[in-house]
C-alpha cells in the first residue's frame, strides 16, 4: 500500500488489519498519515480487549475501528461516512503530500 501510494497512485481510502505480518495495521496507517494526512483510514481488528488496541491515540485525521466481524454492508456505510466527510471537509483528499 504504501509503495503504491508514494507511486502516485491514486487512492480514497486506506483500510489495513490490526495484526498483519511484518507491519501491523497501526504501523501502516501512521506511515500513510505522515504522508497523507488527510487520507481516511479503517483499522480492523478482531481483538475483542481494549489494551489490543491501547496505541490508537496516536492516529489522527479522519479514521475508524471497526471490530471483526464485519458485514460489507456494515463496511460499506463505513466507508462512504469517511468519503463524504473527506468531501466536505477537503474538497476531497489530496493524493500528493
Amino acid at each position: 500500500a504504501l509503495l503504491r501510494l508514494d507511486a502516485g497512485e491514486t487512492i480514497d481510502l486506506v483500510i489495513a488489519d490490526l495484526s498483519m505480518p511484518a507491519m501491523d495495521g497501526i504501523s501502516v496507517i501512521k506511515a500513510v498519515q505522515r504522508r497523507y494526512p488527510h487520507l481516511p483510514a479503517i483499522l480492523l481488528t478482531g481483538f475483542t480487549n481494549e489494551t489490543a488496541v491501547s496505541t490508537l491515540d496516536v492516529l489522527e485525521g479522519a479514521f475508524l475501528l471497526l471490530r471483526k466481524p464485519v458485514t460489507r454492508l456494515e463496511l460499506a456505510e463505513r466507508v462512504a461516512v469517511l468519503l463524504e466527510g473527506a468531501s466536505a471537509a477537503q474538497g476531497g483528499y489530496p493524493l500528493r503530500p
